[in-house]
């Protein structure tokens, strides 16, 4: 019970310098950083990758689907559209980088590279 009271006070504490950390984090890249504001980010990272990943799994999920469907309903006619249907599922990010927390990188990549969707 004490570690979950722990955790939560350094969250509160962390987050709560968010304003501060982020008016530094604009000047820099992820790779730039030291020490604590390195932890910040990090931890920022690990907390939200979780919430990415779901949604990116839903995502690969339906991306699976949709390619396996296309090969039986085509019977195999369309292998190349089903394999890029399935390469854009299952590539792209699956974690949510410090750099994107700071602003440096602009948008996640749910499609992959392959996509002709960018």
């Amino acid at each position: 019970m004490k570690s979950k009271g722990l955790i939560i006070v350094a969250l509160i504490i962390a987050f709560s310098l968010q304003p501060v950390v982020y008016s530094m984090a604009a000047e820099k890249t992820f790779a730039e950083t030291k020490g604590l504001e390195r932890a910040y980010w990090v931890t920022g990272s690990a907390l939200i990758t979780p919430v990415w990943a779901s949604i990116k799994t839903l995502y690969t999920i339906g991306g699976i689907g949709a390619s396996f469907i296309t090969v039986l309903a085509t019977m195999g006619v369309a292998h190349k559209t089903a394999k890029r249907i399935f390469m854009n599922s299952v590539t792209g990010e699956w974690y949510v980088s410090p750099d994107y927390l700071m602003g440096n990188k602009k948008q996640l990549d749910i499609y992959g590279t392959n996509s002709p969707i960018q």
